[in-house]
């Protein structure tokens, strides 16, 4: 166990979770406690969880506060976040305003160290401030 964080659920309840300490070469050691996630084409196709995503947000949720951010396109984010026991938060904007929208959700949140994962270009504008941000080139429609 490297570190513990309170974290406070949706429901009210608090409890403790693990977070992950990433040690890179010549840098200060990476204490992350905020995973926030894309959804569409990020961990879901057509609407639909990618297989094997859930058991892998399952494992991480253990050591990490994992939020989704998303402008809903699908109309499908309550019920993949419910699937997946996470929060979602909805974006208004799309286009150029979602882009800024994700990079506020991301500033209000308390976390200073959370890794990002997108897989569009609004998601390089809010996920390059990170320490690790991942972005995915994805074909997202067929």
């Amino acid at each position: 166990m490297v570190s513990r964080a309170n974290r406070l659920r949706s429901n009210g309840e608090t409890g403790a979770i693990e977070m992950i300490k990433v040690e890179i070469s010549g840098n200060e050691a990476l204490i992350l406690n905020t995973l926030l996630l894309d959804v569409n084409g990020t961990i879901t196709t057509d609407g639909e969880i990618i297989p094997g995503v859930k058991e892998r947000i399952t494992r991480l949720s253990q050591r990490l506060n994992i939020y989704l951010v998303t402008c809903d396109m699908l109309g499908t984010a309550a019920k993949i976040a419910d699937e997946l026991k996470v929060e979602v938060y909805r974006i208004i904007y799309q286009g150029s305003g979602e882009a800024i929208e994700k990079a506020n959700v991301l500033h209000n949140l308390k976390s200073k160290i959370t890794i990002a994962i997108g897989n569009i270009n609004a998601d390089a504008l809010w996920i390059r401030d990170r320490p690790i941000f991942i972005s995915i080139k994805t074909r997202l429609w067929h």
